[in-house]
Protein backbone atom coordinates (compact mmCIF):
# COMPACT_ATOMS: atom_id res chain seq x y z
CA UNK A 1 0.00 0.00 0.00
CA UNK A 2 2.48 2.45 1.11
CA UNK A 3 4.82 1.57 -2.40
CA UNK A 4 1.83 2.12 -4.22
CA UNK A 5 0.27 5.41 -2.76
CA UNK A 6 4.31 6.70 -3.33
CA UNK A 7 3.87 6.31 -7.00
CA UNK A 8 5.62 2.97 -7.28
CA UNK A 9 4.84 0.59 -10.67
CA UNK A 10 1.31 -1.41 -9.65
CA UNK A 11 2.31 -4.31 -11.83
CA UNK A 12 5.39 -5.15 -9.69
CA UNK A 13 4.08 -4.11 -6.27
CA UNK A 14 1.13 -6.20 -6.94
CA UNK A 15 3.64 -9.43 -8.29
CA UNK A 16 5.62 -8.57 -4.92
CA UNK A 17 2.84 -8.64 -2.82
CA UNK A 18 1.00 -11.74 -4.18
CA UNK A 19 3.95 -13.67 -3.98
CA UNK A 20 5.02 -12.83 -0.58
CA UNK A 21 1.03 -13.85 0.47
CA UNK A 22 1.54 -17.44 -1.71
CA UNK A 23 -1.52 -16.51 -3.66
CA UNK A 24 -1.55 -17.06 -7.81
CA UNK A 25 -3.68 -13.82 -8.95
CA UNK A 26 -4.49 -11.08 -11.85
CA UNK A 27 -5.66 -7.92 -12.29
CA UNK A 28 -8.28 -7.83 -15.19
CA UNK A 29 -9.77 -4.81 -16.99
CA UNK A 30 -13.60 -4.85 -17.72
CA UNK A 31 -12.74 -5.09 -21.52
CA UNK A 32 -10.39 -7.76 -21.00
CA UNK A 33 -6.88 -6.29 -20.58
CA UNK A 34 -3.63 -7.60 -18.41
CA UNK A 35 -3.07 -5.12 -15.73
CA UNK A 36 -0.73 -7.15 -13.63
CA UNK A 37 -0.09 -10.49 -12.32
CA UNK A 38 1.83 -12.72 -9.98
CA UNK A 39 2.96 -15.06 -12.69
CA UNK A 40 2.06 -16.49 -15.82
CA UNK A 41 -0.38 -13.75 -17.50
CA UNK A 42 -3.80 -15.47 -18.23
CA UNK A 43 -4.17 -15.81 -22.24
CA UNK A 44 -5.84 -12.99 -23.97
CA UNK A 45 -8.91 -15.86 -24.74
CA UNK A 46 -9.16 -16.34 -21.04
CA UNK A 47 -8.94 -13.27 -19.90
CA UNK A 48 -11.80 -11.74 -22.33
CA UNK A 49 -13.53 -14.53 -21.53
CA UNK A 50 -13.73 -13.77 -17.45
CA UNK A 51 -14.31 -10.34 -18.17
CA UNK A 52 -17.63 -10.72 -20.56
CA UNK A 53 -18.83 -13.30 -18.04
CA UNK A 54 -18.01 -10.85 -15.17
CA UNK A 55 -20.24 -8.50 -16.46
CA UNK A 56 -23.73 -10.59 -16.23
CA UNK A 57 -22.97 -11.73 -12.72
CA UNK A 58 -24.77 -10.29 -9.88
CA UNK A 59 -23.29 -11.33 -6.83
CA UNK A 60 -19.42 -11.20 -5.86
CA UNK A 61 -17.10 -12.85 -4.70
CA UNK A 62 -18.34 -15.29 -7.81
CA UNK A 63 -16.09 -19.09 -8.41
CA UNK A 64 -16.20 -20.27 -11.85
CA UNK A 65 -14.73 -22.78 -14.29
CA UNK A 66 -14.09 -23.60 -17.50
CA UNK A 67 -12.66 -22.99 -20.56
CA UNK A 68 -11.60 -19.40 -18.77
CA UNK A 69 -9.88 -21.33 -15.93
CA UNK A 70 -7.36 -23.52 -18.04
CA UNK A 71 -7.64 -27.33 -17.72
CA UNK A 72 -11.36 -26.76 -15.00
CA UNK A 73 -9.27 -24.86 -12.50
CA UNK A 74 -11.28 -22.63 -10.20
CA UNK A 75 -11.12 -19.28 -10.31
CA UNK A 76 -12.43 -16.84 -7.77
CA UNK A 77 -13.36 -13.18 -9.25
CA UNK A 78 -13.28 -10.11 -6.97
CA UNK A 79 -14.50 -6.54 -8.58
CA UNK A 80 -11.87 -3.93 -7.67
CA UNK A 81 -14.69 -0.90 -7.00
CA UNK A 82 -13.28 2.43 -6.40
CA UNK A 83 -15.61 4.96 -5.61
CA UNK A 84 -16.44 6.31 -8.99
CA UNK A 85 -16.48 2.64 -10.16
CA UNK A 86 -18.91 1.30 -12.70
CA UNK A 87 -18.34 -2.47 -14.30
CA UNK A 88 -18.15 -1.31 -17.53
CA UNK A 89 -14.48 0.76 -16.32
CA UNK A 90 -14.17 -1.82 -13.52
CA UNK A 91 -10.82 -3.69 -12.63
CA UNK A 92 -11.25 -7.14 -11.55
CA UNK A 93 -8.77 -9.38 -9.58
CA UNK A 94 -9.19 -13.25 -10.22
CA UNK A 95 -7.29 -15.90 -8.02
CA UNK A 96 -6.78 -19.29 -8.59
CA UNK A 97 -9.06 -21.53 -5.64
CA UNK A 98 -12.76 -21.72 -4.81
CA UNK A 99 -12.88 -18.66 -2.14
CA UNK A 100 -15.52 -20.97 -0.04
CA UNK A 101 -12.31 -23.44 0.63
CA UNK A 102 -10.57 -20.56 1.55
CA UNK A 103 -8.76 -20.51 4.60
CA UNK A 104 -9.31 -16.94 6.88
CA UNK A 105 -5.41 -15.84 6.46
CA UNK A 106 -5.97 -16.14 2.50
CA UNK A 107 -9.11 -14.02 2.65
CA UNK A 108 -7.31 -11.37 4.61
CA UNK A 109 -4.39 -12.01 2.08
CA UNK A 110 -6.83 -11.30 -1.12
CA UNK A 111 -8.78 -8.33 0.85
CA UNK A 112 -5.49 -6.89 1.43
CA UNK A 113 -4.75 -7.50 -2.93
CA UNK A 114 -7.99 -5.91 -3.18
CA UNK A 115 -7.14 -2.87 -1.27
CA UNK A 116 -3.80 -2.38 -3.24
CA UNK A 117 -5.53 -3.09 -6.43
CA UNK A 118 -8.23 -0.11 -5.50
CA UNK A 119 -5.48 2.48 -4.45
CA UNK A 120 -3.86 1.85 -8.10
CA UNK A 121 -7.24 2.36 -9.60
CA UNK A 122 -7.80 5.18 -7.86
CA UNK A 123 -4.81 6.85 -8.98
CA UNK A 124 -5.18 5.97 -12.48
CA UNK A 125 -8.90 7.28 -12.72
CA UNK A 126 -7.48 10.65 -10.95
CA UNK A 127 -4.56 10.77 -13.86
CA UNK A 128 -7.12 10.41 -15.87
CA UNK A 129 -9.97 12.65 -14.64
CA UNK A 130 -7.48 15.36 -14.19
CA UNK A 131 -6.11 14.99 -18.23
CA UNK A 132 -9.63 14.92 -19.38
CA UNK A 133 -10.37 18.40 -17.47
CA UNK A 134 -7.39 19.98 -18.49
CA UNK A 135 -8.31 19.05 -22.35
CA UNK A 136 -11.85 19.99 -22.25
CA UNK A 137 -10.80 22.68 -24.61
CA UNK A 138 -9.74 20.68 -27.38
CA UNK A 139 -12.95 20.10 -29.25
CA UNK A 140 -13.75 23.81 -29.26
CA UNK A 141 -10.25 24.85 -30.44
CA UNK A 142 -10.28 22.45 -33.01
CA UNK A 143 -13.19 23.87 -34.34
CA UNK A 144 -11.88 26.97 -34.19
CA UNK A 145 -8.89 26.47 -36.13
CA UNK A 146 -6.86 27.63 -33.16
CA UNK A 147 -4.43 25.66 -33.85
CA UNK A 148 -1.13 27.07 -31.77
CA UNK A 149 -3.18 27.03 -28.68
CA UNK A 150 -3.85 23.18 -29.37
CA UNK A 151 -0.65 22.46 -29.53
CA UNK A 152 -0.12 24.50 -26.45
CA UNK A 153 -2.49 22.32 -24.69
CA UNK A 154 -1.93 19.01 -25.77
CA UNK A 155 1.84 19.49 -25.52
CA UNK A 156 2.92 17.78 -22.00
CA UNK A 157 -0.25 15.18 -22.28
CA UNK A 158 0.40 11.72 -22.29
CA UNK A 159 3.40 9.89 -23.01
CA UNK A 160 6.22 12.18 -21.83
CA UNK A 161 8.10 10.08 -24.92
CA UNK A 162 6.14 11.02 -27.72
CA UNK A 163 7.17 13.03 -30.49
CA UNK A 164 5.98 17.05 -30.19
CA UNK A 165 1.86 17.47 -31.41
CA UNK A 166 3.20 19.08 -34.76
CA UNK A 167 5.37 15.71 -35.73
CA UNK A 168 3.00 13.09 -34.27
CA UNK A 169 0.41 10.69 -36.52
CA UNK A 170 -2.72 10.54 -34.66
CA UNK A 171 -5.63 8.69 -34.93
CA UNK A 172 -8.96 10.39 -33.60
CA UNK A 173 -11.93 8.33 -31.38
CA UNK A 174 -15.13 10.45 -30.72
CA UNK A 175 -17.59 7.85 -28.16
CA UNK A 176 -21.11 8.44 -27.18
CA UNK A 177 -23.56 6.12 -24.81
CA UNK A 178 -27.08 6.42 -25.90
CA UNK A 179 -29.19 7.22 -24.05
CA UNK A 180 -27.20 9.66 -21.90
CA UNK A 181 -25.71 7.24 -18.45
CA UNK A 182 -26.88 8.58 -15.65
CA UNK A 183 -23.84 7.72 -14.02
CA UNK A 184 -21.79 10.97 -14.80
CA UNK A 185 -18.24 10.71 -17.08
CA UNK A 186 -19.24 6.85 -18.10
CA UNK A 187 -18.61 7.22 -21.34
CA UNK A 188 -15.09 9.12 -21.39
CA UNK A 189 -14.69 6.15 -18.71
CA UNK A 190 -15.01 3.36 -20.81
CA UNK A 191 -13.63 5.10 -23.82
CA UNK A 192 -10.48 5.47 -21.88
CA UNK A 193 -10.70 1.43 -21.08
CA UNK A 194 -10.58 0.91 -24.89
CA UNK A 195 -7.91 3.11 -25.82
CA UNK A 196 -5.81 1.98 -22.49
CA UNK A 197 -2.91 -0.04 -24.23
CA UNK A 198 -2.54 2.92 -26.39
CA UNK A 199 0.91 4.96 -24.63
CA UNK A 200 0.30 8.29 -24.97
CA UNK A 201 -3.58 8.07 -25.83
CA UNK A 202 -5.57 10.87 -24.09
CA UNK A 203 -9.39 11.38 -23.40
CA UNK A 204 -11.70 13.88 -22.58
CA UNK A 205 -15.58 14.88 -22.94
CA UNK A 206 -18.33 13.79 -21.00
CA UNK A 207 -20.80 11.82 -22.82
CA UNK A 208 -19.41 13.08 -26.31
CA UNK A 209 -15.71 11.46 -24.89
CA UNK A 210 -13.04 12.64 -27.84
CA UNK A 211 -9.64 10.30 -28.15
CA UNK A 212 -6.34 11.35 -29.37
CA UNK A 213 -4.44 8.23 -30.11
CA UNK A 214 -0.69 8.55 -31.54
CA UNK A 215 0.46 5.82 -33.66
CA UNK A 216 3.88 4.99 -34.07
CA UNK A 217 6.72 3.85 -36.47
CA UNK A 218 6.73 4.73 -40.57
CA UNK A 219 4.08 7.52 -41.87
CA UNK A 220 3.42 5.54 -45.07
CA UNK A 221 2.23 2.52 -42.82
CA UNK A 222 -0.04 4.73 -40.85
CA UNK A 223 -3.21 3.67 -42.56
CA UNK A 224 -2.47 -0.41 -41.74
CA UNK A 225 -1.94 0.57 -38.18
CA UNK A 226 -5.12 2.88 -38.05
CA UNK A 227 -7.31 0.01 -39.21
CA UNK A 228 -5.76 -2.30 -36.46
CA UNK A 229 -6.76 0.28 -33.95
CA UNK A 230 -10.39 -0.21 -35.60
CA UNK A 231 -9.86 -4.13 -35.24
CA UNK A 232 -8.91 -3.64 -31.93
CA UNK A 233 -11.37 -1.24 -30.90
CA UNK A 234 -14.48 -3.48 -32.11
CA UNK A 235 -12.75 -6.26 -30.20
CA UNK A 236 -12.71 -4.76 -26.97
CA UNK A 237 -15.87 -3.17 -27.06
CA UNK A 238 -17.70 -6.39 -27.99
CA UNK A 239 -16.14 -8.09 -24.59
CA UNK A 240 -18.31 -5.13 -22.79
CA UNK A 241 -21.26 -5.67 -24.95
CA UNK A 242 -22.57 -8.14 -21.83
CA UNK A 243 -22.77 -4.62 -19.78
CA UNK A 244 -24.66 -2.39 -21.81
CA UNK A 245 -28.38 -3.76 -20.94
CA UNK A 246 -29.55 0.07 -20.52
CA UNK A 247 -26.90 1.63 -22.95
CA UNK A 248 -26.05 1.48 -26.74
CA UNK A 249 -21.77 2.44 -27.39
CA UNK A 250 -21.26 4.22 -30.58
CA UNK A 251 -17.47 5.27 -31.72
CA UNK A 252 -16.20 6.39 -34.70
CA UNK A 253 -12.73 6.47 -36.14
CA UNK A 254 -10.67 8.85 -38.23
CA UNK A 255 -8.03 8.28 -40.53
CA UNK A 256 -4.57 8.61 -39.75
CA UNK A 257 -3.70 12.14 -39.57
CA UNK A 258 -0.34 14.05 -39.08
CA UNK A 259 0.09 17.16 -36.81
CA UNK A 260 -2.07 19.79 -35.20
CA UNK A 261 -3.33 20.93 -38.04
CA UNK A 262 -4.87 17.70 -39.96
CA UNK A 263 -6.26 16.87 -36.24
CA UNK A 264 -9.59 18.83 -36.67
CA UNK A 265 -10.45 17.21 -39.73
CA UNK A 266 -9.68 13.95 -38.25
CA UNK A 267 -11.91 15.25 -35.44
CA UNK A 268 -14.88 15.85 -37.53
CA UNK A 269 -14.55 12.65 -39.64
CA UNK A 270 -14.44 10.93 -36.42
CA UNK A 271 -18.01 12.42 -35.48
CA UNK A 272 -19.28 12.06 -38.61
CA UNK A 273 -18.41 7.94 -38.24
CA UNK A 274 -19.95 7.93 -34.75
CA UNK A 275 -23.20 9.46 -36.14
CA UNK A 276 -22.96 6.54 -38.62
CA UNK A 277 -22.79 3.77 -36.17
CA UNK A 278 -25.45 5.67 -33.74
CA UNK A 279 -27.94 5.29 -37.06
CA UNK A 280 -26.82 1.05 -37.60
CA UNK A 281 -27.65 -0.20 -34.30
CA UNK A 282 -26.36 -2.52 -32.25
CA UNK A 283 -25.26 -3.14 -28.01
CA UNK A 284 -21.67 -1.52 -29.45
CA UNK A 285 -20.87 -0.35 -32.89
CA UNK A 286 -17.28 1.13 -34.45
CA UNK A 287 -17.06 2.41 -37.58
CA UNK A 288 -13.95 3.68 -39.04
CA UNK A 289 -14.35 6.87 -41.14
CA UNK A 290 -12.33 5.07 -44.03
CA UNK A 291 -14.60 2.68 -44.29
CA UNK A 292 -17.72 4.78 -45.04
CA UNK A 293 -19.27 5.08 -48.38
CA UNK A 294 -19.12 9.12 -49.21
CA UNK A 295 -22.96 9.05 -49.16
CA UNK A 296 -22.99 7.65 -45.61
CA UNK A 297 -20.55 10.06 -44.56
CA UNK A 298 -22.39 12.93 -45.86
CA UNK A 299 -25.88 11.60 -44.24
CA UNK A 300 -24.11 11.08 -40.60
CA UNK A 301 -22.80 14.83 -40.77
CA UNK A 302 -26.82 15.83 -41.15
CA UNK A 303 -28.57 16.76 -38.11
CA UNK A 304 -31.13 14.34 -37.25
CA UNK A 305 -34.44 16.10 -36.93
CA UNK A 306 -33.42 17.28 -40.55
CA UNK A 307 -32.65 13.41 -41.62
CA UNK A 308 -36.31 12.71 -40.01
CA UNK A 309 -37.73 15.26 -41.99
CA UNK A 310 -36.07 14.71 -45.30
CA UNK A 311 -36.88 10.96 -45.30
CA UNK A 312 -40.67 11.31 -44.12
CA UNK A 313 -41.38 13.65 -46.55
CA UNK A 314 -40.03 11.81 -49.58
CA UNK A 315 -41.20 8.14 -48.32
CA UNK A 316 -43.84 9.11 -45.97
CA UNK A 317 -46.14 8.83 -48.93
CA UNK A 318 -44.94 5.39 -49.80
CA UNK A 319 -45.10 3.80 -46.57
CA UNK A 320 -48.50 5.05 -46.08
CA UNK A 321 -49.47 3.71 -49.16
CA UNK A 322 -47.94 0.11 -48.73
CA UNK A 323 -49.85 0.22 -45.14
CA UNK A 324 -52.89 0.82 -46.61
CA UNK A 325 -52.82 -1.34 -49.69
CA UNK A 326 -50.51 -4.03 -48.66
CA UNK A 327 -48.53 -3.19 -51.43
CA UNK A 328 -44.75 -3.27 -51.94
CA UNK A 329 -43.61 0.37 -53.11
CA UNK A 330 -40.99 0.96 -50.64
CA UNK A 331 -39.82 -2.39 -51.59
CA UNK A 332 -40.30 -2.05 -55.33
CA UNK A 333 -38.35 1.31 -55.20
CA UNK A 334 -35.33 0.30 -53.75
CA UNK A 335 -35.29 -2.83 -56.20
CA UNK A 336 -35.37 -0.35 -59.00
CA UNK A 337 -32.72 1.60 -57.50
CA UNK A 338 -30.12 -0.89 -56.76
CA UNK A 339 -30.30 -2.53 -60.70
CA UNK A 340 -29.95 0.78 -61.73
CA UNK A 341 -33.15 1.79 -63.39
CA UNK A 342 -32.87 -1.61 -65.57
CA UNK A 343 -36.56 -2.67 -66.15
CA UNK A 344 -35.95 -6.04 -67.53
CA UNK A 345 -32.99 -6.70 -64.30
CA UNK A 346 -35.12 -5.85 -61.96
CA UNK A 347 -38.44 -7.23 -63.20
CA UNK A 348 -36.40 -10.77 -63.72
CA UNK A 349 -35.14 -10.26 -59.84
CA UNK A 350 -38.65 -9.61 -58.48
CA UNK A 351 -40.39 -12.60 -60.46
CA UNK A 352 -42.82 -10.15 -61.95
CA UNK A 353 -43.76 -9.15 -65.22
CA UNK A 354 -42.15 -5.63 -66.50
CA UNK A 355 -45.81 -4.30 -66.90
CA UNK A 356 -46.34 -4.87 -63.35
CA UNK A 357 -42.83 -3.07 -61.98
CA UNK A 358 -43.79 0.01 -64.59
CA UNK A 359 -47.06 0.34 -62.70
CA UNK A 360 -45.73 0.18 -59.56
CA UNK A 361 -42.89 2.99 -60.19
CA UNK A 362 -45.67 4.74 -62.09
CA UNK A 363 -47.49 4.67 -58.68
CA UNK A 364 -44.46 6.02 -56.62
CA UNK A 365 -43.82 8.51 -59.10
CA UNK A 366 -46.97 9.83 -58.40
CA UNK A 367 -46.99 9.44 -54.65
CA UNK A 368 -43.36 11.35 -54.60
CA UNK A 369 -43.45 14.10 -57.20
CA UNK A 370 -40.64 12.74 -58.65
CA UNK A 371 -39.56 11.34 -61.49
CA UNK A 372 -36.96 8.22 -61.95
CA UNK A 373 -35.77 8.60 -65.15
CA UNK A 374 -34.23 11.90 -63.64
CA UNK A 375 -30.48 11.00 -61.90
CA UNK A 376 -31.38 14.12 -59.28
CA UNK A 377 -34.80 12.45 -58.55
CA UNK A 378 -33.03 9.25 -58.19
CA UNK A 379 -30.40 10.43 -56.24
CA UNK A 380 -33.10 12.16 -53.46
CA UNK A 381 -35.28 8.51 -53.35
CA UNK A 382 -31.66 6.96 -52.83
CA UNK A 383 -30.81 9.34 -49.67
CA UNK A 384 -34.00 8.71 -48.38
CA UNK A 385 -33.84 5.28 -48.67
CA UNK A 386 -30.40 5.67 -46.91
CA UNK A 387 -31.77 7.13 -44.34
CA UNK A 388 -34.45 4.04 -43.47
CA UNK A 389 -31.73 2.02 -43.03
Amino acid sequence: MAEVASGADFPDAFASAARQAGITAWVVSASGRHVASSGEPLTSEEREDLAARALTWSAFPYTTRGSAGGQGRALTVVPIRTKESHPLSNWLLVCTGDHESWTEEEHEAVAELVSVSVLARSRDEERSLTTARHLEGLPRLLAAQRFDEVTALTRGTGDERAPEPDDRVNVVVSAMMLPEPRVPDLARRVVAELVADHPGAVVTGDNDALAVIPVDGPEDQARSRAEAIRAELVHRARVLDGGLLDYRLAVGLSSASRGVAELRGAAVEARHARRLAELRGGRSRVIAGAEIDSHELLLASVPEEVQTSYRERLLGPLLEYDRDHRSELVDTLEQFLSHSGSWQRCAAAMHVHVNTLRYRIGRVEELTGRDLSSLEHRVDLFLALKLRD
